[in-house]
């Protein structure tokens, strides 16, 4: 009897042991961690690698320079989330524009394969601590906004503080619905006044407007002195001879100007917030940006419908948007490459001289800022963070104008639309925020369609043909867009069908 009992227990627990190993298997396919060979030959750095693949039960992929050398072996894999662990002194512009080339073509259509994100630090023990903050959700409620009119009436956030572009300071708290203005005379003064808000309040979000170049992020327009400018020194932060202490909480950093370029170096503003600013998830371009639609269009995702996405999905969508726009407009643009310039100064006249030369080409067509904009940008935008993170906006109104929702069921895929009763096309198309900034400086973000990142991926989706729908619909393994939805109606429900391979 108890020798039935043992061959019994052995049997129950190598079915449990063999049904964990299919799970981390099935799991490990969904989640792939990117690494150079000599970075995983590094004693310290591997523990990087080995504690993401124990978090997420992920499959492992080498390279030896570019991440592109990976691309059969993805192509095999097919994963939706790819972790980059790399060093901050090998990341430069050909590193990223290669990574986001190759992102589009594990499989044969135009979108963005999967959701990355680049495991960065000044260290491997830096590295590993990003790692462990993104284990923990977050709810975003509170940012500091660095020259950002369009935030100054602080609706989005229950404390906020900024400083606008004509030097004005806004303060403002959950208790107090209206923002305080202060006018504070002497740039000094008023740098000294923003970071002791922003070390007092340690905000869950930084929007910076500021072009950081060369490693030096001025906190006003035009200040020259070094108590104003921000720069990294020994993986902190400084401010002068000051150095700032922000707090050791998770928090997101969006640099739309230059910020995310690091000069392969770990002396750089990224690897500094990372190591020393509680930075988590840190969205910004490698190089100069023309447009800012890859930060700007990932916010508008992000913070149109606040908690609808976590912030790696709201990037993933709005790339897939730019190349939507790009498909639209003229398909060539899809895989024109730029040649882009190493040099920063270099780059920006490159840049300007290409936009001419744009123009000559395109004559008098009302989409031409775009158009440029998005094609010039559409290689440079880098997001350092696990893809995985799960921090979101918190919804201070409660008013999302619709939920989706989906059940697969055999081959077939219901995707049910419930508009809600305070619902306008205005609240959908995201014309919330941004309207200056994003029309006079950086060209417009647009209107945002109905957007829906499926909880699992699809096989081969596709509508199913003889629906009464009018609308504009793209559906892929990974999300859904429908666009020109004008007729909606408060209070109703709408069904998407969508045929799937099994």
């Amino acid at each position: 009897m108890e020798m039935k009992i043992l061959k019994y227990n052995q049997v129950l627990l190598l079915m449990i042991g063999l049904l964990f190993l299919t799970w981390g298997q099935c799991h490990g396919e969904e989640y792939v961690v990117l690494v150079r060979k000599s970075v995983r030959a590094d004693q310290e750095w591997t523990k990087v690698v080995d504690r993401l693949v124990e978090l997420h039960q992920a499959r492992v992929v080498e390279y030896d320079n570019l991440t592109s050398e990976a691309l059969p072996r993805l192509r095999e894999v097919n994963p939706r989330y790819v972790a980059v662990v790399e060093k901050p002194e090998e990341i430069n512009l050909a590193f990223i524009v290669d990574l986001n080339r190759m992102s589009r073509e594990v499989d044969k259509d135009i979108y963005c394969d999967f959701l990355w994100g680049i495991i960065t630090g000044f260290d491997a023990e830096s590295a590993l601590a990003l790692v462990e903050r993104a284990q923990e959700p977050k709810e975003v409620s509170s940012a500091w906004c660095i020259r950002n009119n369009d935030f100054n009436d602080g609706k989005y956030f229950e404390k906020m503080g900024l400083c606008d572009s004509r030097g004005i300071w806004y303060e403002k708290d959950i208790e107090d619905s209206n923002p305080k203005e202060y006018k504070i005379d002497g740039q000094v003064a008023l740098a000294d006044k923003m970071i002791r808000w922003a070390e007092n309040v340690q905000p869950d979000l930084i929007l910076n407007q500021v072009e950081e170049v060369r490693n030096r992020m001025p906190l006003l327009p035009g200040v020259k002195e070094e108590k104003g400018i921000v720069v990294p020194r020994d993986g902190k932060l400084w401010l002068g001879d000051r150095h700032l202490n922000f707090g050791g909480h998770s928090r997101i950093y969006f640099s739309p100007m230059s910020g995310a370029r690091t000069f392969e170096t770990r002396e750089s503003m990224p690897v500094a917030w990372i190591n020393d600013g509680g930075v988590t998830a840190f969205l910004g371009s490698i190089a100069f940006s023309f447009h800012g639609r890859g930060t700007w269009g990932a916010l508008k995702y992000w913070l149109t419908d606040a908690g609808r996405f976590t912030l790696a999905e709201a990037n993933f969508l709005n790339q897939q948007d730019i190349l939507w726009h790009l498909n639209k407009w003229e398909p060539e643009l899809l895989h024109k490459s730029f040649q882009y310039s190493d040099d920063p100064v270099k780059m920006i006249q490159q840049c300007y001289a290409a936009y001419d030369d744009f123009q000559r080409e395109e004559g008098a067509n009302p989409e031409i800022l775009d158009k440029f904009g998005l094609w010039y940008e559409r290689d440079l935008w880098v997001y350092y963070g696990d893809p995985y993170w799960n921090v979101r906006a918190k919804d201070m109104f409660n008013d999302q104008p619709y939920q989706i929702t989906s059940r697969v069921k055999g081959k077939k895929c219901v995707v049910t639309i419930k508009i809600s009763e305070n619902y306008s096309w205005n609240r959908v198309d995201g014309d919330l925020f941004m309207d200056y900034y994003m029309t006079h400086l950086h060209g417009s973000v647009g209107g945002l369609p109905l957007c829906y990142f499926f909880p699992q991926r699809l096989k081969n989706p596709r509508l199913v043909s003889g629906q009464k729908i009018d609308w504009d619909v793209t559906v892929n393994k990974d999300f859904l867009f429908i666009r020109d939805a004008y007729g909606l109606e408060p209070g109703k429900t709408y069904r998407v069908i969508l045929d799937v391979d099994k």
